[in-house]
């Protein structure tokens, strides 16, 4: 009966053949081959339906003729795959079964396959540099025609294939290779780059197709076809303004190509971005967070370690806030995305004004707090990276909302914006200063608890400002107003006068700008769509004294909670810090919303502590995390701690706010990176592992054996330790690599290393002693760790010291600590060096000195290992410790030798 061998097997795909007659086996078929081929009595699951019409193998116009690497079916791929482990001469019996999701076959291929001739061809890694670039020339060409034909999948290995011969080629030689063909490889280098990264398009793999189309640009800056490409990638990522700049690239290269021009408009006209509705209010006059939409806003990788500038308007509803927040829109596009430097950034006169949504009439527009989707990035003039935010507001005292709503969305609003501007109607009324009690009361409980004032840049708009002639428009006439608002004065009542006086002591800054009416059409057309031609010119000249007054590069103003800039990844915190406050049945008192900050900002800066302390863990080099490459390996373990403890000290010191409530989650942080790092030892990943898996192999011989002498006992003993080391090595691993069961994983290591050091390490001692290390032999010592050397060292002492030592013998000149750490720093040099007469007067020194601190056995070891000289035998050193503590010259040449600071 023929047996059948399995040639490939994946989840959804099968394939398996029988060999019917065997063939030559010194001939087979492989990349390039040219196999002529007779298939005969074709199968399949169902006869009326065509098992692949892509396929040329299977096609009745097929030749015979099959050239390895050829193949673009996926069947005729598979048929490859069986010639490939086919040889000449050879027929079988093949067989390809496809399953769904399901592991149900949905299709079953079956036929006979004679392989009567093989062409062989070179290796590729023997072909020509010619002969790689016309193949990658071929299969990018192949691509190409797939490309037209909408087979993406097909297409993409084609170009993948071209791209594998290209690199062949390299490194280049200029020798070999005039310059035509040298920027002939160039440039097919880069079409195959953009053509990999259109495939990658189509798949949604735009990181992917990012990295390929800058790899295209670094060797051809101004290709036109990786900037539209790039644009695409950008655009998809949400990364607007670096896809607005490629844009603007193709067109300033090609200014005739429509399609850059079609796909620059939406950013010009901001049609992207949309006002994302982050608090939503509930028919039961609570509100509701959308944590998701808020998370993916100010967590992205190009926002999320920026510094927070986040401008909000808010005041009573129609009064023309999401208005007036589109304005702010174009500046900020004109400004930071389009890079432009002139005044011209209201834009042409008949364009509709688009961005946050908003519409005249009487009925409310804007409900709950919208921020805008795409957060504007810029640079403050002392280095400061920021992201801008816009905030729209639902208005307040609608026939909708009650007290609490209105005070939420206020409140919520007050609290997280660096910049809030209180939109007004016509004048700045008493009750409407009322309406900032709630945040005076909360100020005079935080002014107690934390240094600084507890809000920002507090903005009176004034719209529709009718008496000019009192007060003129904009900001001079502005601030006049709010003065004499503001004023106290002796037939005031008290309340009055605290409230003024807190308003002014809580904000860091007052300001107020007098905004006049924008024109009859703009209030009372109802087909008015923001055109400027419709609105007065007073309104446009004040639009322009005001928006850059609030944008401008120079008037950014970073979000500042508890003394510290708050970043993007921050904000979200507070947000839920204060949704959880402002959300129940009642208004909160002040004490309550200063709690929800000060957990806001416990939280905030316990992520920020963990990031910079895995950071500095991450920092720890390998010789002091118990890397195995280290001189030092056995001290791994004993200083990884005392690292973690300079990190956590390094990172409570430098995050503000770090509470106890941190050190949990570090430690938790500690642990995992603790496995990582063990895990990177090759002591610990070679030691335990290495008993373990040594073990295994003893119980699997002593199992073999038993079976074959008949002796039971012998076989279960075997059979029970492999599996107990099988179960420990498997336990052991996961503990390593995941930082879970450590319990288990120290005792595996005890075992381990009890039976490393008593029954395995003598027996290679005594058979290869030649290849012993200073690890080996503190381990044959009985000495697991530095700290045991340095115990031992001082009991040693201890010993041998006399009470009459005589002045001129040597005594210890370095510290225990300083002679051990040098032992292992003479490991290291020396075994860089040569048997130099630098080297051997290193040894001597250091072994002069080590001596006397009873380290003599590991000087010889030391030198015995690296210089293969069994009968060293170092001598005392003829100096008194009288020249030694005068001159201090030993000091400071083996310092300089060994490159450690020995004092």
């Amino acid at each position: 009966m023929l047996q059948e061998s399995i040639v490939s097997t994946r989840p959804d795909r099968e394939i398996t053949k029988k060999i019917i007659t065997p063939g030559d086996y010194s001939i087979v078929p492989y990349e390039e081959s040219r196999c002529k081929i007779e298939l005969s009595n074709v199968r399949h699951t169902n006869e009326d339906v065509n098992i692949d019409v892509e396929s040329r193998i299977l096609s009745k116009n097929f030749d015979g003729v099959v050239i390895i690497g050829e193949a673009d079916s996926f069947i005729d791929k598979d048929l490859e795959l069986i010639l490939q482990q086919m040889c000449c001469g050879e027929t079988c019996f093949a067989r390809i079964v496809y399953k769904n999701q399901n592991c149900e076959i949905v299709k079953e291929i079956s036929c006979e396959i004679e392989l009567k001739e093989v062409t062989e061809e070179q290796l590729v890694s023997d072909w020509s540099w010619a002969r790689l670039l016309e193949a990658a020339a071929h299969h990018k060409e192949r691509g190409v025609a797939l490309i037209q034909e909408k087979r993406v999948v097909d297409a993409f290995r084609r170009f993948s294939k071209a791209f594998k011969f290209l690199v062949a080629i390299e490194p280049v030689n200029p020798e070999e290779i005039n310059d035509e063909s040298l920027h002939e490889i160039k440039d097919l280098k880069v079409k195959l780059y953009n053509n990999l990264a259109h495939c990658q398009l189509q798949f949604c793999e735009y990181e992917a197709a990012l990295e390929l189309c800058n790899r295209a640009i670094s060797l051809d800056n101004d290709n036109v076809k990786a900037l539209y490409r790039r644009c695409t990638a950008y655009h998809c990522l949400k990364m607007y303004e670096d896809a607005w700049k490629d844009i603007q690239r193709v067109i300033i290269l090609n200014p005739n190509d429509k399609a850059a021009r079609t796909k620059a408009e939406p950013s010009e006209k901001l049609l992207e971005g949309k006002g994302l509705q982050i608090i939503s209010p509930r028919p039961d006059h609570t509100f509701e967070l959308d944590e998701r939409s808020l998370a993916e806003l100010l967590d992205s990788p190009d926002i999320r370690n920026r510094s927070v500038v986040l401008v909000a308007v808010a005041g009573a509803f129609r009064k023309g806030k999401s208005f007036l927040l589109d304005f702010f829109l174009r500046y900020l596009h004109h400004t930071y995305v389009l890079n432009s430097k002139d005044d011209n950034w209201l834009g042409p006169e008949d364009e509709p004004l688009q961005g946050f949504s908003w519409r005249g009439g009487s009925e409310r527009n804007t409900t709950g707090l919208l921020l805008w989707s795409q957060p504007f990035k810029a640079t403050l003039e002392n280095g400061e990276k920021v992201a801008i935010f816009l905030m729209d507001t639902q208005g307040t005292f609608d026939s909708e909302s009650t007290v609490r709503d209105n005070a939420t969305v206020f409140a919520l609003s007050t609290m997280i914006s660096s910049v809030l501007i209180y939109n007004l109607s016509q004048n700045i009324e008493e009750d409407e200063l009322q309406h900032l009690q709630l945040f005076t009361d909360y100020g005079r409980v935080a002014l107690e608890k934390t240094e600084g004032k507890p809000f920002q840049h507090l903005q009176f708009l004034v719209r529709d400002w009718s008496v000019p002639y009192e007060y003129p428009y904009g900001l001079e006439g502005g601030m006049k107003l709010l003065e004499k608002r503001l004023e106290v004065h002796e037939n005031q009542h008290e309340e009055l006068k605290t409230l003024r006086r807190e308003i002014r002591s809580f904000f860091s800054q007052l300001s107020c700008f007098l905004l006049p009416h924008p024109g009859m059409k703009v209030a009372t057309s109802k087909e008015f769509n923001g055109k400027l031609t419709d609105i007065d010119e007073e309104f446009k000249k004040c639009l322009k004294e005001l928006v850059p007054y609030l944008l401008a590069p120079h008037n950014l103003q970073p979000k500042v909670l508890s003394g510290q800039t708050l970043k993007a990844k921050e904000l979200l915190y507070y947000i839920q810090a204060y949704m959880e406050v402002f959300n129940g049945t009642e208004l909160p008192v002040p004490q309550t919303i200063l709690e929800a900050t000060a957990q806001a900002n416990n939280l905030s800066a316990v992520s920020e502590a963990r990031e910079v302390y895995e950071c500095l863990m991450e920092e720890v080099p390998p010789r002091e995390a118990g890397g195995g490459a280290s001189p030092r390996a056995g001290q791994g373990p004993a200083l990884l701690p005392t690292q973690e403890e300079d990190g956590r000290r390094r990172q409570v010191g430098d995050v503000p706010g770090t509470v106890a409530s941190g050190h949990y989650e570090l430690e938790e942080q500690f642990e995992r990176l603790r496995a990582q790092n063990e895990s990177k030892s090759l002591l610990n990943m070679f030691g335990t592992s290495a008993v373990l898996a040594a073990l295994l192999v003893v119980g699997c011989v002593l199992s073999m054996l038993g079976d074959t002498l008949a002796f039971s006992i012998l076989e279960v003993l075997g059979k029970t330790v492999a599996l107990l080391s099988l179960g420990a090595l498997v336990v052991w691993m996961y503990s390593r690599f995941t930082g879970h069961m450590r319990e288990a994983s120290e005792i595996l290591d005890e075992f381990a290393m009890t039976l490393r050091t008593y029954c395995i390490l003598p027996v290679i001692l005594q058979i290869f002693p030649e290849y012993s290390s200073i690890d080996d032999k503190m381990t044959s010592y009985e000495i697991e760790s530095i700290e045991d050397l340095i115990e031992n060292v001082n009991n040693s002492q201890n010993d041998t010291s006399s009470d009459d030592e005589d002045e001129d013998e040597l005594t210890p000149v370095l510290s225990n600590g300083e002679a051990l750490s040098a032992v292992y720093d003479l490991r290291r040099y020396v075994a860089s060096l040569d048997e130099s007469e630098d080297a051997m007067q290193t040894l001597n020194y250091v072994e002069n000195l080590l001596i006397a601190n009873g380290t003599k056995s590991f000087c010889q070891t030391c030198y015995k290992i690296y210089h293969r000289r069994e009968d060293y035998q170092p001598e005392l050193p003829q100096i008194t410790t009288k020249e030694i503590r005068d001159e201090k010259w030993i000091h400071v040449k083996l310092g300089r030798w060994l490159g450690v600071p020995i004092s």
